[in-house]
């Protein structure tokens, strides 16, 4: 897999949950913000109104993209800028959808996949080939918590009619009217089918803390009931 395209995600979403203070910034705040190292080791204006043109992912200009990323800022005029967010990439559900997507369909014994990136959670549906349904659930549940911020939910399905039940929903937003409720059953489906090894021995392999409970769903409940039966 591309290291460009993980340097893309990794950029994109470390500042989702970022938000903005009550003060203006002075010229001391306005020299302090972040320093962003270009690929020839000066810095970058970030203060561009093209939120990727920063990351210069497709190499158009012949850089070396095998450099490191580097960063530096000054917490105090940071946090007491009211500018802040100005200079970072806002999270672009659309790119982070495609980014998993083109990720996912280059494992193993994936022959179709789509991939559908809410404010909160990731829904992927894919058609594999392979014998190992466990082993090839958790690898593409492992590729798309890798990318997004880690309070996102992961949830897959090999099912393939999935792949179109999600594409239904291209064209919603997270100001939807009943968007949760919509996509609800959706989830409930889709977690019929392997959803990958445990994280951790506090995570599931959805990336829900164990107990969790989304106030607005009973995913957890319901999951249980499937173990069950």
């Amino acid at each position: 897999m591309r290291k460009t395209i993980k340097i893309l995600a990794a950029c994109s979403l470390v500042t989702a949950i970022t938000s903005a203070c009550s003060f203006d910034p002075t010229p001391e705040e306005r020299q302090a913000r972040s320093v962003i190292y270009g690929r020839d080791g000066q810095p970058m204006n970030t203060n561009t109104g093209h939120r990727y043109d920063m990351y210069d992912v497709r190499d158009s200009n012949n850089h070396d993209q095998t450099r490191f990323g580097y960063v530096r800022d000054q917490a105090e005029p940071v946090r007491n800028s009211q500018r802040y967010n100005e200079n970072i990439a806002a999270v672009d559900y659309g790119e982070i959808a495609n980014i998993i997507n083109k990720m996912v369909v280059q494992l193993p014994a994936i022959e179709d996949s789509a991939t559908l990136v809410t404010d909160e959670e990731v829904l992927i549906a894919y058609e594999t080939n392979s014998d190992d349904r466990e082993l090839t659930a958790d690898q593409v549940s492992k590729t798309g918590l890798s990318i997004v911020p880690r309070y996102y939910h992961v949830y897959i399905s090999d099912n393939p009619e999935m792949i179109h039940d999600i594409e239904r929903f291209r064209s919603l937003g997270v100001t939807s009217p009943r968007v949760d409720e919509i996509l609800e059953s959706t989830i409930k489906e889709m977690l019929k089918s392997p959803q990958g090894k445990q994280l951790n021995t506090g995570e599931n392999g959805n990336g829900e803390a164990d107990g969790e409970m989304n106030e607005e769903s009973d995913k957890s409940e319901f999951r249980k009931q499937m173990k069950n039966d």
